[in-house]
């Protein structure tokens, strides 16, 4: 059974606001195609996820930092690990996202924020989806604010295809626990020409529409 949508929302309306946001996102998986086209994946295998967030943070900030970079880039920035405000919680207790890319200019700041998860074993996928992963976006407790969020699948065993083809069927097999939403198509590739394995996924949570970006990279 495929996933579509029965209405609703403004995931993918034409509009200023809508081609801004979209360059917003294309300039944030430029810069994360950029970190990880620098990084030495023969060297990730074995390493744990906040060790290959934190090459990946890095690379990103070298790139944005180094000659290579466009214009464009120069207004950004990149976090590893930042605090999220989040009600209830305050100083140390604050929940802390992966990765947040952050575009530096007057008033409000655009940003977006990555959760990232290894894909190694049988239980990665219940990880990958569960209430420290995926559901840190559906409940709101990150990018309760934002339209769109990205999950980054880190592949160590087996091909990147078979995992991609395992959160598919996920996507599929629970959409009621997923939020996932009725206004469109809700898996599809996002057919980015720098990153092989990006899909996005749609998911309507009540107060607010999210897309959740799903990349998936070879980490071995």
């Amino acid at each position: 059974m495929s996933i579509r949508s029965r209405g609703g929302g403004n995931l993918g309306q034409p509009g200023e606001n809508q081609v801004y946001r979209q360059s917003f996102i294309a300039h944030v998986h430029q810069l994360l195609a950029a970190g990880y086209s620098r990084l030495d994946r023969s060297a990730l295998r074995d390493q744990e996820e906040p060790a290959i967030t934190g090459f990946l943070v890095r690379e990103i900030r070298r790139y944005l930092e180094g000659p290579m970079a466009p214009p464009w880039a120069q207004a950004f920035t990149v976090h590893d690990d930042p605090p999220v405000e989040f009600p209830g919680t305050a100083g140390r207790s604050r929940p802390r996202v992966d990765i947040e890319l952050e575009r530096v200019q007057p008033g409000p700041r655009p940003r977006f924020q990555f959760e990232a998860k290894r894909l190694c074993r049988k239980g990665s996928i219940g990880e990958y989806f569960g209430k420290d992963g995926l559901q840190n976006f559906l409940s709101g407790r990150y990018a309760g604010e934002h339209e769109d969020a990205g999950m980054l699948g880190y592949v160590q065993v087996q091909p990147v295809q078979d995992w991609v083809e395992k959160v598919r069927l996920r996507m599929e097999e629970t959409p009621e626990e997923l939020l996932i939403d009725a206004g469109g198509e809700a898996w599809r590739s996002r057919a980015d020409p720098q990153l092989m394995h990006s899909y996005s996924s749609f998911h309507r949570r009540p107060w607010k529409l999210l897309r959740v970006h799903h990349t998936f990279l070879e980490c071995c």
